[in-house]
């Protein structure tokens, strides 16, 4: 008997855990992640040295919070951020704009980012349109610019890598694949759905695009008018013998200019733009790129070897030592800057 109710006692505990657990894990809805919202300038500095010690390397507050931004750039407009449980200080965030007039809490609960947010501890920020409605780029500039500042924005209760993943829907999605088109050294990856962003004026402003399945997506920048597949094609570049296509076939680079339509998975270089000076600055900018490799390996074996030499010799002071590593590691990559300073030839007269 005894054994009997030992075994129904268990039953009844491990009834309760399962339904406790399935109220506990019950995903919140739309109006509960509304209720949740706190007012982010409400929120106290965390400089409690004990506080910041126990917490350790994560972010002091998480949930939901709206922040309104009183000054600066931005001023009056506001932005909703959701920080899941365990989200370090800089983390990576996804920021979000959505299409004028969303409901942003039924998107963030309908559309599995919650979901997602709290599987993979990814906080997220949603950038909001002045009155529900967005404007034209450059009256949106300022905000986003103001938002997505991870250096000199100053803010309190939370901190960023200054570096993002971007989603963008609509019109929203508009406003923030421009931005990324200015600014794709803060962009991790990104995406965009229903955009109608005009592929070919982007593409005018120093940017590659490309139409994969007949969708319109942003690549990395492409500011010198030329996009390399990796290093292998420039180095094979470098041995063209003259700035043709035809030579640069015999040195085993396929070029294509983005406008054939040819599949980027067979081209190694793809051209911006469609003039024949874009070959010359290829060639030319890949013997650059070579020589500058060439001598950053030499730069870095001799700095090695005369500090290898001053050891044996019984000579090799704690400065020689550092010259020899990180000084040569400054010298190289000082060098590398100077491929910055290429050129794009300018375009022939129409």
């Amino acid at each position: 008997m005894r054994r009997v109710l030992h075994r129904l006692l268990s039953i009844g505990i491990t009834a309760i855990l399962l339904l406790g657990g399935s109220l506990t894990l019950a995903a919140p809805t739309a109006a509960d992640l509304k209720a949740s919202m706190r007012d982010a300038n409400q929120l106290p500095s965390p400089t409690n040295v004990d506080e910041r010690a126990a917490r350790g390397n994560y972010l002091p507050y998480t949930g939901y919070f709206e922040e309104t931004y009183t000054s600066g750039a931005g001023a009056g407009r506001k932005a909703r951020f959701y920080i899941p449980q365990g989200t370090f200080v800089r983390n990576y965030f996804l920021a979000i704009t959505l299409p004028s007039g969303t409901d942003v809490e039924a998107f963030l609960v309908n559309s599995g980012w919650m979901d997602i947010a709290d599987a993979n501890t990814l906080p997220l920020i949603i950038l909001l349109p002045d009155g529900g409605q967005w404007g034209p780029y450059a009256q949106e500039r300022a905000y986003l610019g103001r938002v997505l500042d991870g250096y000199t924005s100053g803010r309190r209760w939370y901190s960023i890598y200054g570096e993002f993943y971007l989603a963008g829907y609509g019109n929203g999605g508009d406003i923030l694949q421009q931005w990324a088109g200015e600014n794709p050294l803060f962009v991790i990856s990104q995406s965009y759905f229903d955009s109608s962003v005009d592929a070919a004026a982007l593409a005018a402003a120093g940017e590659y695009y490309y139409t994969p399945s007949g969708q319109t997506a942003l690549t990395s920048a492409a500011r010198r008018g030329v996009l390399f597949k990796g290093g292998s094609p420039l180095e094979r570049a470098a041995q063209a013998k003259a700035p043709t296509t035809e030579a640069l076939a015999e040195a085993g680079v396929v070029v294509q200019c983005r406008t054939k339509g040819v599949p980027l998975q067979k081209v190694d270089v793809v051209l911006t733009c469609d003039h024949p000076e874009d070959l010359e600055f290829l060639i030319g900018h890949a013997r650059r790129a070579v020589g500058v490799i060439r001598q950053n390996v030499a730069l870095a074996l001799l700095t090695k070897a005369a500090f290898l030499i001053s050891a044996v010799l019984g000579a090799a002071p704690l400065w020689l030592a550092v010259l020899a590593d990180t000084g040569a590691t400054v010298a190289v990559t000082l060098n590398g800057l100077r491929l910055l300073r290429a050129s794009v030839p300018a375009p022939p007269p129409a």
